[in-house]
Parts: structure tokens; C-alpha cells; sequence
């Protein structure tokens, strides 16, 4: 639609409307300019590796344990939170950390997105079996990176807090950056509303049901863009709906 000249606002990328901070890019350039390319450990540099303490790893929490189960923890958004509020890790709980992967990564609070960095944190034989995967499957993480990575981590923090600030005028949640409304009343499958929108509209956002199949009914909207955007897009909802779909 946009190679034909239509616009189309994007509500449906979690993608921060914001720049990587110059401080982490610089480190990443600097990486680079220091001939820090070349291949390296899976596992990531040594400033890298998030290591849980033993006294963490106690008994398994108890509906873990009665399913003999693990628990894959998305923590991405950790630090993007309102009202104050601070988003506790289920490993933090007694007898989680031997049976919680934590998946986290600086694309959301550092608005890295394309820098494609990540981590996870788990119980080291564990890491060990990732750490064979990933070197059969995806290789090692660019040096470079991982230093932009470091810098994210021990460098100021002043602007995930501006970054927050930006985002609590825009939002609805508790966290993250995204809306789950309940469409179901329109009387059409979210796939269908969501293209509806798209087409007539301009508006670009996410079926419920791209996440699964319990996401009938719903759509999901970014709020990580500009309150112009916003508004605009806001806008071009309401006509659509209010003209019968």
C-alpha cells in the first residue's frame, strides 16, 4: 500500500519510535573501528553472561514440581513499567530459579532493535546445551554488538527513564507498550477487522490471533510511535468503524 503512495500509520511493530542512544551506538562503531568483527563465543563475552546464584536455585515452586515442568520467562519489557510499579522475575520466587529460563534482551529498553542482541538466563548445564544449539545453528552473536551490549548495560540509564516518561502519556497497560482491546462486539474475526482497518483505513496492527488462537476476538496495537500518530490513527479508526465496516 505504501509503494503505491497510501499512508499507513504502524501501530502493529513493537519497534520503539526512538533512536539507539548515541553513547551505545558510538561503543558499537568504536567495536568496529577496533577490528572487534571476528567470530567468537557462542555462550557471549565474559561481560555478558547475568549468573544466578546458587543460593537462588532452591526447590521447585509447587505446581512446577507437580508437572515436573519449566518455566519460559519473557522478561523483554522488565524495564518498561508505570505507576511506579517494578515487574519481580518468577525466579525470584522459592524454588523457581532451577526451573525459569529468563529470555531478555536490549531491544525494547535500549531501542536497539536491529542491533538483534539478546540473552537468556538459566541454570548453567542448561546453558551449556544452548550453547551447543547455538553454535550449530545460528553461530556467535557480531563482537561489535556484544560491546554496544555491554555499554547498554553499565552505561547512563537516564534515557530508559525519558523513554518511559514518553511512553506513560500513551498508554492504557500497566507495561509494555501494546493494547489488547476486545473487538469482539463488531461481529467479525480480528483477522478481518484487522484487515478491514488496514485497507480502509491506513492502519496497520495485529490480529489477536498472530499471537494464538484464544487471540480471537482481540487486536493488538502498538503505542510506541508519536502522539500525532496516535491520534491520527485513532482517528482513522473511528471513521472506519463508524461507517459500518
Amino acid at each position: 500500500m505504501e509503494t503505491q503512495g497510501r499512508s499507513v500509520i504502524h501501530l502493529e511493530i513493537g519497534q520503539p519510535d526512538y533512536d539507539t542512544p548515541q553513547n551505545i551506538s558510538l561503543k558499537g562503531i568504536q567495536a568496529i573501528a577496533n577490528g572487534y568483527t571476528k567470530y567468537r563465543s557462542t555462550a557471549g563475552i565474559e561481560e555478558l553472561r547475568a549468573v544466578i546464584p546458587a543460593e537462588d536455585l532452591a526447590h521447585i515452586a509447587a505446581a512446577a514440581q507437580a508437572y515436573d515442568c519449566w518455566v519460559l520467562s519473557d522478561e523483554i519489557y522488565t524495564r518498561i513499567v508505570f505507576d511506579g510499579r517494578s515487574a519481580p522475575s518468577i525466579a525470584a520466587l522459592p524454588g523457581m530459579a532451577e526451573r525459569t529460563i529468563i529470555m531478555d534482551g536490549f531491544t525494547k529498553t535500549y531501542a536497539m532493535t536491529g542491533w538483534r542482541l539478546g540473552y537468556g538466563i538459566m541454570p548453567e548445564p542448561l546453558a551449556r546445551k544452548v550453547q551447543l544449539l547455538l553454535t550449530h545453528t545460528l553461530g556467535s552473536t557480531a563482537h561489535f554488538t556484544q560491546i554496544a551490549g555491554v555499554e547498554a548495560l553499565v552505561g547512563t540509564q537516564a534515557h530508559v527513564a525519558d523513554m518511559v516518561a514518553q511512553y506513560e502519556p500513551r498508554r492504557k497497560p500497566q507495561g509494555a507498550f501494546y493494547v489488547f482491546p476486545n473487538v469482539q462486539s463488531f461481529g467479525v474475526s480480528s483477522a478481518e477487522l484487522a484487515n478491514r482497518l488496514l485497507e480502509k483505513g491506513g492502519v496497520a496492527l495485529l490480529p489477536g490471533t498472530a499471537f494464538g488462537a484464544f487471540g480471537e476476538g482481540f487486536l493488538r496495537l502498538s503505542y510506541a510511535n508519536s502522539i500525532e500518530n496516535i491520534q491520527e490513527a485513532l482517528r482513522r479508526i473511528t471513521a472506519v468503524l463508524g461507517s459500518g465496516l
